[in-house]
């Protein structure tokens, strides 16, 4: 009999622990989206759609693809931290979509970019698209990933972002509206991934320039928003 209560006992707390922990991740996340929710004018709200060139160059700098990739915003939670996107690929008659995510903070933006297919080896290993807060011409930062068991024989290792601004333009005053552009820099066993970031504060990311170690490169420009 004791052994009975015992199971039970083990059975009941088991469920108490799920519980909380569905709790915790459903108020938690909530509250962290709530969070995110809080900025006054976001660059990136919910349910718009920014559509990019995307221009792909051989080691000659000669242009051998286009596509179209698109950006797709929503008001659904991703990861807990995060919202969720949507990367649209349009290539020829293929048509290829993933989601993943955006944080928006006061101090921070940052867009996990896509990797579609040979897209991959230009975004994962170099530096995310992203900006902190307050902008300056001195302003550099750092942050680091491991990759995923997406990355196959890469998987574990460690890739450095160090960023840094490189100029930054007037554009408008009225309202104010300023380009910066970035210089992201990714490292790690596969050598020096570069991008370099146009970015609008009141638009977004409008250029991503990506250069693997070998200089091949991919280009995206941003060609309307809706």
């Amino acid at each position: 009999m004791k052994k009975f209560f015992k199971i039970i006992g083990i059975i009941i707390g088991s469920i108490l622990a799920l519980l909380i922990s569905i709790g915790i991740i459903v108020f938690g996340g909530s509250y962290l989206l709530d969070a995110k929710k809080e900025i006054e004018k976001p660059v990136y709200p919910a349910d718009k759609i920014w559509t990019f060139s995307a221009e792909f160059y051989n080691t000659s700098s000669n242009l051998t693809r286009t596509d179209t990739v698109q950006l797709k915003t929503s008001n659904q939670r991703f990861m807990l931290t995060q919202n969720s996107i949507t990367w649209i690929l349009k290539s020829n008659d293929l048509i290829l979509e993933e989601t993943t995510g955006i944080i928006e903070t006061e101090n921070r933006l940052w867009i996990h970019p896509p990797r579609f297919n040979d897209y991959f080896d230009f975004t994962e290993y170099s530096a995310f698209p992203e900006i902190r807060q307050p902008i300056s011409d001195t302003l550099a930062w750092e942050a680091t990933i491991l990759l995923g068991t997406f990355a196959n024989d890469n998987t574990g290792n460690k890739v450095t972002m160090n960023y840094s601004i490189t100029k930054i333009d007037t554009l408008n005053i009225s309202p104010m509206n300023r380009k910066i552009d970035i210089l992201g820099e990714g490292k790690s066993g596969l050598g020096v991934y570069t991008c370099k970031m146009d970015f609008q504060e009141n638009v977004g990311f409008t250029k991503l320039s990506y250069t693997k170690e070998n200089k091949e490169q991919l280009i995206l420009k941003l060609l309307k928003i809706e």
